[in-house]
């Protein structure tokens, strides 16, 4: 009987044991599903990060790709500026 016990609770121990499929990371409050990306706020800066599963468990995994970022090209950006002259002209003209 003692034999039984012991080679149920081996088995029932020794078997692996997966987690869900819809397994998700928590950043800033948010669920962000398996395989999604994210730029996280780290002590060095903004990093790309990876939701992962390591060791049956969901997981950041930090990418060599850098955080996506809006450039602004001045080259073709009007000029809303007025000068100084034509403001005081129109001020003093009502």
């Amino acid at each position: 009987m003692l034999r039984l016990i012991l080679t149920a609770a081996f088995l029932m121990f020794s078997l692996p044991t997966f987690a869900g499929e819809n397994c998700t990371c928590r950043y800033n409050g948010n669920d962000i599903d398996e395989g999604q990306t994210t730029c996280m706020r780290t002590p060095n800066g903004m990093k790309m990060a990876k939701c992962s599963r390591v060791l049956n468990n969901t997981s950041w995994i930090f990418l060599e790709q850098e955080c996506p970022t809006a450039n602004l090209d001045d080259t073709n950006m009007p000029n809303y500026s007025t000068p100084a002259s034509n403001s005081a002209n129109s001020l003093s003209a009502g």
